[in-house]
Order: structure tokens, then sequence, then C-alpha cells
């Protein structure tokens, strides 16, 4: 081969040679610009659905708050909905045997033991193996304790139940104490301690009383 062409070949594969050397750079910095993208788009849509689901939390959670002052409605539907109900919290074991003597180990027992035992000796009439001894504390206020049938164990709310306002034509409220002897619901109608005015929703567990619902009343214009 001439000289002078062979000079001109070796050139001109070094061009071409460069050239896509040059070409595959280029389209390797294309492709990593593509990942790149496409790796921060995906990270964009990951950020929006968590924003998007804890939004939903948010206001899943503010509706509950919203139905938590009228339990009887639930949440953005508006429909009524039942309140607890005794069957719900029934109990099938029911004490049949002679009353423990009352166990007054409190000054407030102590105080109120007439009525205490009194309601006691009338036999169980709440949660199986409970009584729910009343007394009155004032025009329409009562107050009670929970006895033990079994061991005499007395247990006294830290609160008192207050009558209810009468709305014109709506007749007479609801007796301020609604239990069963097959069921641990006890719901309190009236104000607790003069503070409020509703229907208080509790659950005995054989030691206390857990308020699990309540529905706030008006009260009647004076």
């Amino acid at each position: 081969m001439v000289p002078g062409l062979q000079f001109c070949n070796s050139r001109i594969g070094a061009n071409l040679g460069a050239s896509a050397v040059h070409r595959i750079a280029e389209l390797q910095a294309r492709h990593l610009t593509i990942v790149v993208i496409s790796i921060w788009m995906i990270k964009v849509v990951i950020e929006k659905t968590v924003l998007i689901a804890v939004c939903a939390a948010l206001l899943v959670a503010g509706c509950g708050a919203q139905s938590a002052d009228n339990p009887l409605r639930a949440g953005r539907t508006g429909q009524l909905v039942e309140p607890p109900r005794f069957e719900k919290y029934a109990v099938t074991d029911q004490f049949k045997g002679k009353p423990a003597a009352v166990r007054l180990t409190t000054g407030e027992a102590r105080k109120y033991r007439r009525a205490i035992r009194e309601g006691a000796d009338k036999g169980p009439n709440f949660a199986g193996h409970f009584a729910i001894a009343q007394w009155g504390c004032g025009a329409g206020c009562v107050q009670f304790a929970i006895v033990d049938e079994k061991t005499g164990a007395v247990f006294i709310p830290s609160f008192y139940v207050g009558p209810r306002s009468i709305n014109e034509g709506a007749g007479e409220p609801d007796e301020p104490l609604q239990f069963r002897i097959d069921s641990r619901l006890l719901i309190v109608n009236g104000s607790r301690n003069e503070k409020g005015e509703g229907i208080y929703y509790y659950v005995w567990n054989g030691k206390r009383l857990m308020q699990i619902k309540e529905s706030p009343i008006n009260r009647a214009p004076r």
C-alpha cells in the first residue's frame, strides 16, 4: 500500500473511533439523565401518595372528633346509629346464693351504710352478681353504689346524677340509672355533679366503670 494512503486510512480510523467513543459517552449520559429523572419522578409520586394518605387519615380523625359530640350520629353520612345496647355486654353467670356481708371500708361507704346494705340485701340486679344501691341526694338527685354480692366489696362512683331538664311536650325524662342483671352496661341519664347534661354510657369491668360514649343534651330554655 502506498505510504500516504496508509497514513490517511489510519487517520480516518482514529477519527471514526473517537467519534464512536464520543457518541457512546453521549448516549450513556442521556441514559443516566433519564434514570435520574425517573427516580426523581418516582420519589415525587411516593411523597404525594404518602401526603394524600396522611391527609385522608387526618380527615377521618376530624370527622370522628366531630361525631364524638353526638355519638348517635355517624361520621360524614349523618346517619343515625344505634347507641350501646345491653345485649352487647351481656353476662350469663347470675349469682343465686346468699349475698355476702357488705364491706364498709371507706368513710363514704360508712356514711351511706344503711342505703348500701338495704340495696345489697335485695340481691343482684346488675352484671350478674352485683347490686346497684341507690339513694336520694336532693330533688331529683341520685347517688349510688355498686356492691359485689359474692364478696361484699363496695364501689362508689365519683359522681352523683342530677335531674334532666324537661322540654315542653317531651314528657318525663328517662330514669337516672338504667341497668340490667344480665348486662355490664350502665346508662346514666342526667347531669353528673351538676356539670353538663346528657346520656352517658358506662361498662362495668368488675372493679370500676369505664365510659364508652356520651350524648350531650341541650338544656331547656328558662
